[in-house]
């Protein structure tokens, strides 16, 4: 996959002034060759940014989370969540 969308990279297109475009910017290429269900290491920092760690100690020792689950998944779906194996989570 990583190799069809590198060759995709080098084409480039005519705009209607003449001008000519790469067809994806290296960004575009770069995030296309991103692997389902995985965050890259700079996309997961920017992510533990924004969580507030008093809202989230809150979420995890209040169980909300389970609240949630209780109420919008079949109980097959929800797993016993161990505190001590939640990165960064240092517990009460």
């Amino acid at each position: 996959m990583a190799l069809r969308v590198r060759k995709l990279a080098q084409l480039t297109w005519r705009r209607p002034d003449g001008t000519e475009g790469n067809l994806l910017t290296g960004e575009e290429a770069y995030n296309l060759t991103i692997s389902k269900g995985t965050l890259p290491s700079e996309e997961r920092k920017v992510i533990n940014n924004h969580i507030d760690p008093d809202r989230f100690d809150l979420f995890v020792r209040r169980k909300i989370y389970r609240r949630y689950a209780d109420r919008f998944l079949h109980p097959e779906q929800i797993d016993e969540v161990d505190h001590a194996r939640i990165p960064g989570y240092a517990g009460p």
